[in-house]
């Protein structure tokens, strides 16, 4: 499986995004996101190859657990959510599917959810 990537998009534009252990070219090298991931995540550090473990030529770029990347980013933009909100479907598609269609129609998947 691929590794997960993300784009967090604010007022359509591109504020942050993370792909395997790195941030798109395009977020400023200080964003505050990416500064908080390399002090607690060691983000962009190297790892040690287990076989030449004395020759930093042979290390590879530390990549992050997931977990950790969706914790800060969920903390840095206040999308922290309960784990059984998640795990229970309790929020199907709302991060990828609008309640309104482009056509006006009600998306009706939102019909259990009680929304504010």
């Amino acid at each position: 499986m691929d590794p997960p990537t993300t784009y967090v998009i604010v007022d359509g534009e591109l504020d942050w995004s993370y792909f395997d252990g790195g941030v798109h070219e395009l977020v400023r090298a200080d964003h505050p996101l990416t500064q908080r991931m390399i002090a607690e995540l060691r983000l962009g550090g190297a790892d040690p190859d287990p076989d030449f473990p004395d020759e930093p030529d042979e290390w590879g770029l530390h990549v992050p657990p997931m977990r950790d990347v969706y914790r800060l980013m969920g903390e840095h933009y206040g999308l922290n959510l309960p784990r059984g909100t998640v795990v229970d479907d309790d929020l199907v598609g709302v991060f990828t599917s609008p309640r309104v269609y482009a056509s006006g129609e009600r998306n009706t998947r939102y019909d259990n959810i009680r929304l504010p």
